[in-house]
């Protein structure tokens, strides 16, 4: 039975009977014993704590009003500060909670859970535990614990600045005996970065295997910390894939189903609960989240939507049913490569603007996020590399390609020449840095020549001789290493010779495939195509005499047409760009010999493509159904300077061998071949 990979799913939550959960949350007190240094809750104090007599009103008020809460499941929330300060309270409240579901007949008493986050200082004092015991069955609790000593105690201090982290220890044990799935919320901020590696393996050791880790959004975030987030994670990732420590262990920074192009759907949609929740203060006002009361902000008032006298207020609720992504992101956030997952807190959002509206997003942690995100695809493609996991994330995004030319002393694979290319070998630096910046950022590579000195599993196009004055490449597939794909460049002089070439090259091995590469079908004329047509006619013979179902090889120009839904329209600079041996960047391999084609540096391949806008170079020819013609954006720009439109010979080649195509598929099926087919 496959093991179950606990880093590609999220840590399991409570479902309830239905589909919809209503959380409502109580914040019992304001006050706590610890004074983290990134808590957003600012104002904390010891003077406001619930009453009993308020808490017993919120809980009527909520179990009575069906019509208005719905919901088939509940999940009573216990917030503070520290909620269990007041164990003595709370336990009076879910005693009355349990005892008003069950006199009333209420659906909840069938589906309810009680939650609580602590910072786990009283865990194991005998109060709390009489409490657990009790109501064992329907809790959910998670203790925060940073990571490793240095850095859980940099910022999670008592109220004497003295580290927590040996008190919190203690805990653990008898929480995780308790709680066994439940997961710890590890929180980074500036000063603490360098811990990350190490904090969470210390989690990890300690018998935590799921961290609900995250970066804070506020603005503290400092030049350099970008490269050290990144870094950390890298580290981080190495470490999970040499020690196999994907199947048991898991960690929001590596979550598979972050980081790609938002949905429609996904846009309409809040990011967090904000709007569907419901807190109660310690005064029995409403408000949507714990992060609009007033003791959480910093520069706004607290934005409270009724109170326990009066009900809920809808026109105050209402801007909430409108705080989706669309609505409070701009045009960047909105149309980002990787926006879909971007985290955001609508409470600190309001407060960041003062209070002045809801529909505000903050983006101090953008970098830091696609930072997160870069390393998010670097592990799930080494973790697919090294280990053979199946990569989650593979069908969800469309791949972008590299040709990295680590050799240009070889035949051209395409329509262009080496012409004034620099013939020096990459260096094994060079090539190194271009793959590893090409795996942290998922980018294919497709290797030109041999690599220098380094084992390479990437596809690779080598120079092969397969025959007496047959110019060919070579392309290795790291899945396929039979060799079995061939390129064969073809002269105007070879036209009429395509069908012994082909025979040639096919039975010299075992051979899946064969790409025909024509030379400078620019500098063609009539003469040129009249052979072709030749050419085309003696090759489809062959193939008609040979092919059957043990000998079903591909020929580009005659089979690619018969599978219709692949477009084989030339892809350069929307799929793929091209990386020279000293690292620069262009359209494609035709375009290297004048540096004026120059798009940059290896390392803003990212920017690069941004720049090209995702969109083909040459624009799709209308009303044609010639889907196998390259429209080579390389040899249009050698006839009039236009990178769009194929010139009038590359049309004629292409439908020529469209044309045959079409009828060669016929005659395998019908069995009979035409005494001639032009």
């Amino acid at each position: 039975m496959k093991k179950k990979n606990r880093m590609e799913n999220k840590s399991q939550m409570w479902i309830g009977r239905g589909k919809a959960i209503k959380n409502i949350t109580f914040c019992v007190t304001e006050d706590c014993n610890l004074a983290c240094k990134y808590c957003y809750m600012l104002h904390k104090n010891s003077r406001k704590t619930m009453d009993f007599n308020t808490a017993k009103k919120a809980v009527d008020f909520f179990i009575d009003r069906v019509d208005e809460f719905p919901e088939e499941s509940v999940v009573w929330d216990f917030i503070g500060g520290e909620p269990f300060l007041e164990i003595d309270l709370i336990d009076k409240i879910c005693d009355y909670i349990k005892i008003q579901q069950f006199r009333k007949n209420h659906k909840w008493f069938k589906s309810y859970r009680f939650s609580f986050s602590t910072n786990g200082m009283n865990y194991t004092s005998k109060r709390v535990q009489e409490f657990i015991t009790k109501n064992k069955k329907h809790l959910s609790i998670g203790i925060s614990v940073d990571g490793n000593k240095i850095k859980h105690d940099t910022q999670r201090v008592k109220l004497d600045g003295s580290g927590s982290y040996d008190d919190v220890l203690k805990a653990i044990p008898l929480w995780q005996e308790q709680f066994p799935d439940s997961p710890t919320k590890a929180t980074f901020a500036h000063d603490d970065l360098i811990h990350l590696k190490d904090s969470i393996i210390s989690l990890w050791n300690i018998g935590i295997k799921n961290i609900a880790a995250n970066i804070v959004f506020e603005d503290v975030w400092e030049e350099g910390d970008v490269e050290i987030f990144e870094e950390q994670l890298i580290q981080l990732a190495d470490y999970i894939i040499e020690n196999n420590m994907w199947e048991d262990y898991n960690v929001r920074f590596f979550d598979p189903h972050t980081g790609y192009k938002s949905t429609k759907e996904e846009l309409n949609n809040n990011f967090c609960g904000a709007g569907q929740m419901v807190t109660v203060d310690t005064e029995g006002k409403l408000f949507t989240c714990i992060r609009y009361l007033d003791f959480t902000l910093e520069n706004a008032s607290g934005y409270s939507i009724g109170d326990l006298d009066s009900g809920i207020d809808y026109d105050l609720l209402k801007p909430f049913s409108k705080l989706n992504k669309i609505n409070v992101s701009d045009t960047e956030c909105n149309e980002c490569e990787v926006g879909e997952g971007c985290p955001y807190c609508s409470g600190f959002n309001y407060d960041d603007c003062n209070g002045d509206t809801l529909f505000n997003r903050t983006k101090y942690h953008c970098e830091m996020y696609k930072a997160n995100v870069k390393v998010i695809k670097y592990f799930w493609k080494k973790l697919e590399s090294q280990k053979g996991v199946s990569n989650p994330r593979k069908d969800l995004h469309l791949n972008k390609k590299v040709l990295l030319i680590n050799d240009s002393e070889q035949s051209p694979h395409c329509n262009f020449s080496w012409k004034g290319y620099n013939s020096n070998k990459i260096s094994n630096n060079m090539y190194s840095d271009i793959v590893d910046y090409c795996d942290l950022n998922s980018f294919d590579i497709i290797n030109i020549g041999e690599p220098p000195n380094r084992l390479s599993d990437r596809l690779t196009i080598t120079s092969k001789n397969v025959g007496d004055n047959i110019d060919s490449l070579n392309i290795i597939d790291k899945k396929n290493i039979s060799n079995s794909n061939i390129i064969i460049n073809i002269q105007k002089s070879d036209l009429l010779d395509l069908r012994n070439m082909c025979e040639s090259v096919l039975s010299n091995g075992h051979v899946e495939r064969i790409n025909i590469n024509l030379l400078d079908v620019i500098l063609w004329d009539n003469l040129d195509l009249m052979n072709y047509r030749k050419g085309l006619e003696e090759l489809s013979r062959y193939i008609f005499e040979v092919y059957d179902d043990s000998n079903n090889f591909e020929v580009n120009i005659l089979t690619d047409s018969w599978n219709t839904s692949v477009d084989y329209s030339c892809k350069s600079g929307s799929e793929h760009l091209t990386i020279t041996q000293n690292g620069d960047v262009y359209l494609c391999p035709g375009y290297v010999h004048d540096d004026s084609n120059r798009l940059g540096n290896f390392k803003q391949l990212n920017e690069i493509f941004d720049s090209l806008n995702g969109k083909n170079i040459n624009e799709s020819c209308d009303n044609c159904d010639v889907i196998h013609c390259k429209k080579c954006s390389y040899t249009c720009k050698n006839i009039d300077n236009n990178k769009s439109d194929p010139s009038n010979m590359l049309c004629q080649v292409s439908k020529l061998e469209f044309e045959f195509s079409s009828k060669l598929k016929d005659m395998l099926k019908t069995g009979e071949f035409y005494d001639s087919i032009n």
